[in-house]
């Protein structure tokens, strides 16, 4: 009898060993699952680009990078980070981007007016300082010019249109009843910016140019 007594002990304390095992398996399985999850709501795929959500400090930021060889067959790592959710970005753009390599863009700023009405876009500096490194990051120059001819020669800077410099890339930046970013020509890109849309039309541009030179690589 005793021995049928510590047979069935042994047996109810497997069965709760048994039982214990299951649910740690569970339990464990269960959090993975959660953590799986929650690694999947940080990253999405915009136009075959792949974003990270991530955060500086308390600043929600967008983050993807990219491997590409350097004229001189370096492999570089680009990083791009954005502000806005390029889901939500609903800045219009037409036209196709193209910007070759090695080769001079003039970024044109015409800052009447694109301070909104109280002239406190405080984010207008950082989206110019961004196309800038933006096209440097990715083989090309930037430099800066004014639209107006009389400013840009009172100042020693570069005049550069639309019209000035043919064959060239000029990025035009302007005030414009809505934000939106048209093509004027093969190389010449029009941003009109309203209500302090600097920056988001500056995401949409650099986006959009991936995107776009992502598809002519065919990948």
């Amino acid at each position: 009898m005793a021995k049928k007594r510590t047979t069935k002990k042994i047996n109810k304390e497997t069965k709760q060993l048994y039982w214990i095992l299951v649910v740690m398996a569970g339990l464990i399985l269960f959090f993975l699952l959660i953590s799986v999850g929650i690694q999947s709501t940080k990253k999405f795929e915009y136009d075959g680009l792949v974003f990270t959500k991530e955060t500086f400090g308390e600043i929600p930021v967008f983050h993807y990078y990219r491997y590409f060889n350097s004229p001189n067959g370096e492999l570089i790592k680009y990083n791009l980070y954005l502000r806005k959710d390029p889901r939500k970005n609903e800045v219009p753009i037409t036209g196709e981007i193209f910007l070759p390599i090695k080769q001079t863009v003039f970024i044109s700023v015409n800052s009447t007016g694109l301070g909104g009405e109280e002239d406190e876009c405080e984010f207008n500096a950082v989206a110019v300082a961004g196309l800038t490194n933006f096209l440097r990051d990715n083989g090309l120059s930037a430099k800066g010019a004014i639209p107006d001819k009389g400013i840009a020669e009172e100042n020693k800077f570069e005049h550069a249109t639309c019209d000035t410099h043919i064959g060239s890339v000029v990025i035009l930046i302007q005030k414009g009843e809505k934000t939106e970013i048209k093509m004027k020509g093969l190389s010449c890109y029009i941003m009109d910016i309203a209500d302090c849309g600097l920056l988001d039309a500056v995401e949409k541009f650099e986006v959009e140019a991936l995107v776009q030179a992502r598809e002519r690589a065919g990948f």
